[in-house]
C-alpha cells in the first residue's frame, strides 16, 4: 500500500475529552465531546442537568465563541426530552448574557419528525418541534442517521443558534460505509459529519418554519 492511500489516524492526545458517567441501571452508557487540544475551551456546568445526559463547553473558534454541546435522551422518556428543552432555554440566556455568538448541539435525542426528513413524528419529536425556542434551528434535512430493517430513522440531531446561523455555512453529510459495531450498517447510527465555512455575505439559514402559522 503507498504511503498517500494509507489511512491518517489521529491520536487520542490531540483531544480533550468530557464525558459524563455511565448510568448504573445501564439505561445509559453516558455521552462525551472530543476538543482538540488548541482549541480554548471551559465546561459550563451550571449548564447540565442531573435528570439526563449531558455536556457543555465554551469553545473559542476563530474568532468566534460559542457554546458546543451534546446530550442524550432516552426512548420513551418525555421528561427527559422537557429537561432538555430547559436545558436549551438555560443555555440561550447564558449566550445572551455573556453575548456569545451561538449553539452547535449534536446528540441522539430520539426525537423524530417529519419537519427535519423524517418519514414519521413520535412523541419526542412532536415535543421537541412544538416548543423548541425559537431562536434554535434544527438543520438537518432528511439524511437517515439510524439505519434499521424496520426502517430509517433521523434522530441524531444537529441545532444551531445565533450569529453563526447568520455568518457560517452548514453542510451535513451521513458516512454509510463506517461500521460501528456487529449488525451495522444494516442496523445502527451512523456518523453524522458537520462541514462548517463562512459565508461571503452575512445571510441568516435555516430559519424555522412555523407550520401552524402559515
Amino acid at each position: 500500500m503507498s504511503q498517500r492511500n494509507k489511512k491518517k489516524h489521529l491520536s487520542p492526545d490531540f483531544f480533550k475529552n468530557f464525558h459524563t458517567e455511565a448510568s448504573p441501571t445501564g439505561t445509559s452508557g453516558g455521552v462525551a465531546l472530543s476538543i482538540k487540544q488548541e482549541i480554548l475551551y471551559t465546561r459550563i456546568n451550571d449548564l447540565e442537568c442531573p435528570d439526563i445526559d449531558s455536556v457543555w463547553i465554551l469553545g473559542l473558534l476563530g474568532k468566534l465563541k460559542i457554546l458546543i454541546a451534546t446530550a442524550y435522551i432516552r426512548p420513551n422518556s418525555i421528561d427527559c426530552l422537557k429537561s432538555f428543552l430547559r436545558q436549551l432555554e438555560a443555555a440561550q440566556h447564558f449566550i445572551e448574557t455573556n453575548q456569545l455568538d451561538g449553539l452547535i448541539f449534536l446528540g441522539d435525542l430520539n426525537a423524530r419528525h417529519e419537519y427535519w426528513g423524517d418519514s414519521t413524528s413520535n412523541l419526542h419529536g412532536l415535543e421537541l418541534y412544538n416548543h423548541l425556542p425559537y431562536e434554535l434551528s434544527i438543520i438537518n434535512y432528511g439524511d437517515p442517521t439510524f439505519l434499521s430493517s424496520n426502517g430509517n430513522s433521523v434522530i441524531d440531531l444537529i441545532i444551531v443558534s445565533g450569529k453563526l446561523t447568520q455568518l457560517t455555512r452548514f453542510e451535513l453529510g451521513c458516512d454509510y460505509e463506517v461500521e460501528l459495531f456487529t449488525g451495522a450498517p444494516r442496523r445502527g447510527h451512523v456518523p453524522v459529519l458537520l462541514d462548517i465555512s463562512p459565508l461571503e455575505n452575512s445571510k441568516v439559514v435555516n430559519d424555522r418554519l412555523r407550520l401552524e402559522k402559515a
